[in-house]
């Protein structure tokens, strides 16, 4: 079956301010000597950030067991197989901070700029994300819904970013994303996965039992684990 191609959102709004990035840092903005350190990155990260976000529309082929082919590519897990439930239309994405990022020259005299930039970089990440998922909601007008990403939970593990990114076509030349080979992203502030409408709400986290993960969005719940047959 043919398949239309990724869709490139390239030049996304810098809407990061720097609250935002020292809020990342659970930093007080009332604190006036970090802001002014703080202040200096975000300008020069701001002069050159190119926050950005690939994405597809690919469907359910087919069905067997916790087995799913969505655009040609096999997945295994059961989170996602019943998460998905009936839905057949879903949208595999990547977004990212972008190399800029990665390569902006810092205050050598500054020992917190490297620290001030990762957060730069996860607001930057975080801004590409959200207008990523508001684009999709807008453009095919979707209501409620979930995201899964490979990595976040057993089920469902950082091997299966290999088949996302497959669905997504060439990856590193469109977004300059590349993928290792433990199937880890590069820049690092990056996030892949696929969203797809839903009834019900759906967090990852509370099927994952790591207290001190810092992404935390949701308290582990036993009971869920226990509803999704992952006990």
């Amino acid at each position: 079956m043919p398949h239309d191609p990724p869709y490139l959102l390239d030049n996304l709004p810098v809407t990061f301010s720097v609250d935002d990035v020292m809020r990342h840092m659970r930093m007080s903005p009332q604190d006036a000597d970090l802001r002014r350190g703080v202040e200096r990155v975000v300008e020069i990260a701001r002069a050159v950030a190119r926050p950005r976000a690939l994405y597809a529309v690919r469907y359910v082929e087919q069905r067997e067991g916790d087995r799913l082919c969505i655009g040609g590519m096999w997945f295994e897990s059961r989170v996602l197989r019943i998460n998905l439930g009936e839905v057949q239309r879903v949208f595999p994405y990547v977004a990212t901070c972008g190399r800029e990022l990665e390569e902006a020259p810092l205050p050598a005299d500054d020992f917190m700029a490297p620290y001030v930039m990762d957060a730069v970089k996860m607001a930057a990440l975080g801004a590409a994300a959200g207008q990523l998922f508001d684009h999709l909601r807008a453009r095919f007008g979707l209501g409620e819904t979930t995201k899964l990403s490979p990595g976040r939970l057993d089920d469902w593990p950082l091997p299966a970013q290999a088949p996302l990114f497959e669905l997504l076509g060439d990856v590193e030349g469109q977004l300059g994303v590349r993928l290792s080979d433990s199937f880890l992203m590069f820049p690092v502030k990056s996030v892949s996965g696929l969203l797809f409408p839903t009834e019900a709400s759906f967090e990852s986290c509370r099927l994952c039992p790591r207290e001190a993960c810092p992404n935390r969005h949701a308290e582990y719940d036993e009971a869920a684990v226990r509803e999704y047959g992952l006990a």
